[in-house]
């Protein structure tokens, strides 16, 4: 079905009502009991992001294991900033694999970025190349070389090492 409403604040009012919608969301979900799986996706076009959204849905549906995972989709659409929430009553590494391959795989297609605010990290170097060729990898690893030759500024936090890739 895709977006069915939406709304652009008209003052400073509704600006601090639409963030602490946005902020309460997540709080809402922190208080919930169980896990939730948090993405932070860029993807350039709206019909990407419902999509994805779609597909993970989909998907979780299709293996029949996690009846009561919940699907929660909410962003700034106008810079292609999509915040996909799983809920899920407990953990499972199964589930997180199944999420990130669906949700990935789809931001490849789409030309879109796994981590659209805050930075690859830690937890996501593995994932890079779903965002970035091989070729612009190397790139970015030969710049932080070219700057960072003794490798001690955040070492294996941006890039994955050059002998993984």
């Amino acid at each position: 079905p895709g977006i069915l409403d939406g709304v652009m604040a008209q003052d400073m009012k509704q600006i601090d009502e639409l963030w602490s919608i946005r902020e309460n969301i997540t709080v809402a979900l922190k208080d919930a009991k169980g896990f939730t799986y948090k993405y932070d996706l860029s993807l350039p076009k709206v019909k990407a992001m419902n999509e994805t959204t779609f597909a993970v849905q989909e998907a979780i549906q299709r293996s029949y294991k996690y009846p009561e995972a919940k699907v929660l989709q909410f962003g700034h659409v106008f810079d292609g900033n999509l915040h996909l929430n799983v809920w899920n009553p407990c953990y499972s590494l199964e589930l997180k694999e199944l999420i990130e391959d669906t949700a990935y795989t789809y931001v490849a297609k789409n030309r879109g970025s796994i981590s659209a605010e805050h930075g690859i990290g830690q937890l996501k170097i593995s994932k890079l190349g779903y965002s970035k060729p091989e070729g612009a990898i190397d790139l970015m690893g030969g710049i932080k070389q070219l700057f960072d030759p003794n490798k001690i500024m955040n070492p294996f936090k941006v890039l994955p090492p050059a002998n993984s890739r």
